[in-house]
């Protein structure tokens, strides 16, 4: 969750950066970023999951009848990654279209 949050902040950064300052050397930098955060997100994912179901798949929840609710708490928790990571991806893209429309025609 961590690094969701710090790559994500960091592309938003960038992003209010490059609004201010519109250069298109930049927007790589926040391209980058951003591809950085979405994988940031799915690995925070599939770590969650695999988590989730080591704990399910245990001796002490297997065949109870706290399995099914329990798969499902730690599924939904496991979501909490990529829900942040692509909440600050969408502020980071919306804000690079307002960069990008501010950018000097060639």
């Amino acid at each position: 969750m961590w690094v969701v949050l710090a790559f994500g902040l960091t592309t938003l950064a960038s992003a209010l950066q490059l609004a201010r300052r519109p250069a298109l050397h930049s927007v790589r930098f926040v391209v980058a970023m951003m591809a950085a955060t979405v994988f940031a997100a799915i690995n925070g994912f599939v770590a969650g999951v695999a988590s989730t179901l080591s704990v399910v798949a245990g001796d002490e929840v297997r065949n109870t009848p706290d399995m099914v609710p329990m798969l499902f708490r730690g599924l939904s928790e496991s979501l909490a990654n990529p829900i942040l990571g692509f909440t600050l991806l969408a502020l980071a893209a919306f804000v690079t279209a307002i960069a990008l429309r501010r950018l000097p025609r060639a």
